[in-house]
């Protein structure tokens, strides 16, 4: 047996019997020289005995050398990162913290101070400060996020005014690249949106994404608040030239078509309304908006690019926080790592015999701490209880049917008489009541998408109609969800069943009632959002009907929409409803 050393390696020079003695000592077989090996010196020392006086004199010194690199453990700032320095011996220190590893440059880091401050021992002063600081400042953030009032001056229209927590909201949206805006359902994220625009000027090209219901919303919400002469459009899915800037508004199921002509623009700020229907990454609506990473690079979809990205929602968590993946890995992928990183953290991943299991739940207080320091913002009703009306209304405008408009054409006149106050013949009265009805059977279908979308972000829902046809239609498209209903000519016993239902048992979510039958006399405080899918010619039976969502016991402020046709008869009478239900309130309550 001899120990020597050749071109930088330790080689054991043995006989077929005296294998097992490098073998045991570390060493490795190289079978093209047919050699026992090693490069490190501490390993070569098992061995000394077998080398001369010269080579043990250089092993020694090696090893000892090797000794004090394994005690060098340091962490510092580089490459605009935290980087570990250390020996591969002590490897498992900043891989069980969280730190990444490097293979090009042959190094551990990680981007995120928080992960990087769980080894501050290790930290030299430059690591430190950085560290320290931006702690600081997302413990800033933290606090920052749960803020209902602002000290900020914020371009607006004149006549109206964000309320404090918005503009709370909008400084947060401000300080962040890219924000969630999840303040809960009725408090007005898409008015912060418009005011993070109103708040740079730089700001020329916005494009809106949102369900096909709230296209014409947007766009009457944007034209009301925005401050610049900003040229709005919303894509149809018609033929015409898709704009080429300004603020385009467009629905997620229409996206993909149009993903050529979005890509042309260069797009200031990307808005994601609705944003928790983004939660499946493997769905098309998710791919066409965020895109698709494939090992062939042929085969993957790029995200929408955008200088700033705002995602909107009341419920960023529907049951389970691998729902968030998608929203945080495109607002922030440096400080949320892999999918297989966040799983572990954040939802209980763990292996079963059918794969990877994460629909669980773990670290949450982490995980709201680590979301609002990073990029949200979120405030709930009860927070900013005081700053709301006890009822807001929305009318939600859905696209004209040529058919519709075509139907009621004839009595405009006739309705503008109506709302004047005018008594018209009985006859004519009868016509147009018909027509309605034509027009709310024709809604049906966007009814159900509309309800379906909003069953996403509340857990009870009351949804008001007139006709007994539109009614039922509308329960047997929603049916999932667990539905009562409540009509004409049902007996008081199974009118207070339905009632007790919905109030009572978690699985009953919709409470389907016609406005005259259900709008009195019974209490629906389960739930504080209220559908009108079709209306009733007087304000205080609409008011009536809104009251059993907002009677005693009900806490915070609630929310009507009045779901209509653009420019159709519903429209024209949600509107005057809406405004004499707010003069009676000023004047009386």
């Amino acid at each position: 047996m001899r120990l020597i050393e050749i071109d930088g390696r330790y080689e054991a020079e043995s006989s077929y019997d005296e294998r097992t003695i490098p073998k045991a000592a570390g060493f490795r077989w190289d079978p093209s020289s047919k050699v026992w090996y090693t490069n490190y010196p501490d390993v070569a020392a098992e061995l000394i005995q077998y080398a001369d006086s010269g080579l043990k004199a250089r092993i020694l010194e090696a090893a000892e050398e090797r000794e004090k690199e394994k005690q060098i453990i340091k962490l510092t700032l580089r490459r605009d990162r935290f980087e570990m320095i250390c020996h591969f011996d002590n490897r498992y220190i900043p891989k069980d913290a969280g730190f990444r590893w490097d293979g090009d440059n042959k190094v551990w880091y990680t981007e995120d101070a928080g992960i990087a401050s769980g080894l501050l021992k290790y930290a030299d002063d430059l690591a430190k400060a950085a560290i320290k600081g931006v702690i600081k400042q997302e413990a800033r953030a933290v606090k920052q996020s749960h803020l209902t009032k602002a000290e900020v001056d914020i371009p607006h229209p004149p006549g109206l005014e964000y309320r404090p927590f918005q503009k709370a909201g909008i400084a947060y949206a401000l300080e962040h690249q890219n924000v969630l805006i999840a303040d809960e359902p009725g408090l007005g994220k898409s008015i912060e949106a418009l005011g993070v625009i109103n708040s740079d000027e730089s700001i020329q090209n916005v494009l809106i994404v949102c369900p096909a219901s709230l296209k014409l919303n947007w766009e009457r919400e944007a034209r009301k608040w925005l401050v610049r002469d900003l040229q709005t459009s919303v894509i149809n899915g018609t033929r015409k030239p898709f704009p080429s800037g300004g603020v385009v508004i467009i629905n997620y199921d229409i996206l993909s078509g149009y993903r050529r002509s979005i890509d042309q623009v260069a797009w200031d700020v990307l808005v994601f309304d609705e944003s928790h229907m983004l939660k499946n990454d493997k769905s098309q609506r998710t791919i066409a908006a965020l895109g698709r990473w494939h090992r062939d690079p042929s085969k993957r979809i790029e995200p929408i690019k955008a200088k700033r990205r705002l995602f909107l929602t009341g419920t960023p968590i529907l049951n389970k926080p691998i729902e968030l993946w998608t929203t945080i890995h495109s607002l922030d992928p440096k400080t949320w790592g892999s999918w297989k990183d966040y799983t572990a953290k954040y939802c209980d991943a763990h292996e079963t015999r059918w794969g990877w299991d994460v629909n669980g739940a773990s670290n949450l207080p982490e995980l709201q701490d680590r979301l609002r320091a990073r990029i949200m913002v979120r405030r709930l009703k009860s927070e900013v209880m005081t700053e709301l009306p006890p009822k807001q209304r929305q009318v939600i405008v859905l696209p004209s049917k040529t058919s519709v408009l075509k139907r009621e054409k004839k009595f405009t006149a006739t309705l503008e008489a109506m709302l004047k106050g005018v008594n018209i013949p009985p006859v004519e009265f009868e016509s147009m009541s018909k027509v309605r009805h034509e027009t709310a059977v024709d809604k049906i279908p966007d009814a159900i998408d509309h309800i379906k979308a909003l069953m996403e972000e509340h857990q009870k829902l009351v949804v008001m109609c007139h006709h007994r046809d539109v009614l039922e239609a509308i329960a047997k498209g929603v049916q999932e969800f667990g539905v009562v209903r409540l009509q004409g000519g049902d007996s008081e016993a199974s009118k207070q069943e339905a009632v007790d239902r919905f109030q009572n048992d978690p699985s009953v979510r919709i409470f389907l009632g016609s406005i005259r039958a259900a709008g009195v006399g019974i209490t629906l405080t389960a739930a504080s959002f209220l559908l009108f899918v079709e209306l009733d010619w007087v304000p205080g039976i609409m008011t009536q009907a809104e009251d059993r969502i907002h009677r005693i016991g009900a806490v915070g402020s609630v929310l009507i929409q009045h779901l209509v046709f653009a420019d159709s008869i519903d429209a024209r009478m949600a509107e005057a409803i809406v405004e004499k239900q707010n003069i009676i309130e000023q004047a009386l309550d």
